[in-house]
């Protein structure tokens, strides 16, 4: 049985719009009977040297097409009337160039019965803001990972390194490194630079010896004691 071809490409010209293909493409096809009078006119037409005449093949295009984002476009066969009617004409140019022309017989939906135009309506795929075009093409899945992927990095990010910073940004009694960095300042304003080296030494020596900043900084129960620059000077030289 011959059959007569028709193939379609929908291409979106619209840049970084995300999709993951531009171009989809689908071919339909309508059967011809052997002794059917769309295939004796076709066979006409094309054994003859100059054709005028047109032939109509039923049902050879379809009204509605769906183009998705990628794969093939397909036709909507759930609507109604999704199939035309439509007339080949073949037509020759120059240098013996030729072509097929196509106008639709079918009565139309919205268009005016007088253009011979085909009537196509394209349903095609939501397509995101260039701003979201590169997560558009990877689709739900691809959202999602690079949600997680960003969410994880940011919360890597805050407790980077968090071992070792904990011992100096979570200290239960800071109060004697407080008054510790009070008497330094003291001792600058009143002009006893020695006491004020002999301070920050004492100061440097603590945040190098993570036990005795422990043993300083440590929650004490009970009666509360303000250190002086004696008891820090002590628990420095544990």
């Amino acid at each position: 049985m011959a059959e007569a071809r028709v193939s379609y490409c929908v291409v979106c010209r619209a840049p970084n719009t995300g999709l993951a293909a531009e171009t989809v493409t689908q071919v339909n096809t309508s059967p011809l009977a052997g002794n059917s009078t769309a295939r004796s006119l076709l066979a006409e037409v094309l054994n003859t040297t100059s054709p005028t005449r047109s032939t109509m093949i039923e049902r050879l295009f379809p009204t509605f097409i769906l183009a998705p984002a990628n794969g093939a476009a397909r036709a909507i066969t759930e609507l109604n009337d999704s199939w035309v009617d439509v007339d080949l004409l073949l037509s020759q140019g120059d240098l013996g160039a030729e072509w097929w022309s196509l106008s639709q017989v079918s009565s139309r939906l919205l268009a005016s019965e007088d253009d011979p135009d085909l009537e196509i309506y394209i349903f095609s795929d939501r397509v995101a803001a260039p701003v979201f075009s590169f997560l558009a093409g990877y689709g739900v899945i691809g959202l999602y990972v690079s949600l997680v992927l960003v969410v994880g990095q940011f919360l890597r990010l805050i407790f980077k390194n968090i071992s070792h910073r904990i011992i100096y940004e979570d200290m239960p009694d800071p109060d004697a490194l407080h008054v510790m960095c009070t008497n330094i300042f003291l001792a600058r304003e009143s002009g006893h630079l020695q006491l004020e080296e002999r301070l920050v030494g004492q100061l440097f020596l603590l945040y190098r010896s993570p036990e005795r900043l422990v043993e300083l900084t440590r929650a004490r129960p009970g009666t509360y004691t303000v250190a002086t620059e004696e008891t820090t000077t002590a628990a420095v030289q544990k």
